[in-house]
């Protein structure tokens, strides 16, 4: 049996109310304990694979999220063993976010696998302003197995940024804050912005050499531009 195992047996059979072994100088002594528990994981997953938390939660941090666009917030990975049968992820702080974020989906369960929770984050319109708050999720998994601890919880804290406008630019452009980059290229999947963007835009063809920055304003969204047509004289 490996001491990855030992830990978590252990934990879901005090969760369950199992009976316990004893044991001291006059010999063995069985005792039986009914108890009912909550185990809390908050510190469990501290990003030290050595702990083996009940419930691996891996934060996705630092996104830069476009207006509507739906985004992983956790990945959820069962280590307990039996099934978790529920699963439930709620926003605690929605009213002191300057942004929206509403629950887009949850993993119905876990068994031996992982699962992601998902936001739609929405802005409070093109006002071109980068958003950053952070978001606190509870999150629960419920097991109704006899062999597993009836209940986990855990809140986690997840930092993003919400934008709302598109800067035409060239690749070599500094996207200025608040906006998400159009360099002329043809329609795809673009994360040049992010590694987690979800977002695909893009031209008919490729337009990268009909894009602008000309130097003469300050503010880099009013110097760059795309040329939709273009007369040589």
């Amino acid at each position: 049996m490996s001491k990855k195992w030992t830990r978590r047996s252990a934990l879901a059979l005090i969760g369950s109310g199992a009976g316990l072994l004893t044991w001291g100088t006059g010999g063995f002594t069985d005792v039986t304990a009914d108890r009912q528990v909550n185990i809390n994981t908050t510190a469990d997953d501290n990003g030290d694979p050595t702990d083996n938390p009940l419930l691996g939660i891996t934060t996705h941090d630092g996104q830069v999220v476009f207006e509507t666009e739906t985004r992983k917030l956790v990945t959820l990975t069962n280590n307990i063993g039996p099934k978790l049968d529920t699963v439930k992820a709620n926003v605690q702080n929605k009213a002191q976010l300057d942004f929206d974020v509403e629950i887009d989906s949850v993993p119905n369960s876990l068994d031996d696998e992982s699962g992601t929770v998902t936001a739609t984050v929405t802005g409070s319109g093109s006002n071109c302003i980068k958003e950053t708050g952070q978001i606190e999720l509870k999150i629960s998994a419920l097991s109704t197995s006899t062999d597993s601890a009836p209940e986990i919880t855990a809140t986690r804290s997840i930092s993003l940024s919400c934008v709302n406008c598109l800067n035409f630019e060239q690749p070599e452009t500094v996207t200025p804050s608040g906006f998400i980059p159009d360099t002329g290229s043809q329609f795809g999947l673009r994360d040049e912005f992010d590694p987690k963007s979800t977002l695909s835009y893009g031209w008919e063809s490729d337009q990268t050499d009909t894009t602008r920055e000309r130097g003469e304003l300050q503010a880099t969204e009013e110097d760059t531009l795309a040329h939709f047509t273009t007369t040589l004289l």
